[in-house]
């Protein structure tokens, strides 16, 4: 009972996890200009314009992983180095 009990602990925090970040990614990959736009406005803060595409594609896909369950704890490690 402690088991399934814990299964379903992860699996919500997983689903809650995931559905906090899809927005962002979807906004950040298919939002007004699209990845691009967010990139090339990641020099302004002193970064590096690749890691704006890796944060806004890691995002989608990870949180999209995540939620399915796929991967979940590299994909948990992609997006704690998101943040």
């Amino acid at each position: 009972m402690k088991q399934l009990r814990q299964d379903f602990a992860l699996l919500a925090l997983r689903l809650a996890v995931g559905l906090i970040f899809l927005p962002h990614g979807y906004s950040k990959v298919f939002g007004p200009g699209g990845a691009a736009a967010f990139a090339h406005d990641m020099p302004s803060y002193g970064i590096p314009t690749f890691l704006g595409y890796l944060a806004a594609y890691s995002e989608l896909t990870g949180s999209i992983l995540l939620i399915l369950g796929l991967f979940a704890r590299l994909d948990a490690l992609v997006l704690c180095a998101t943040m």
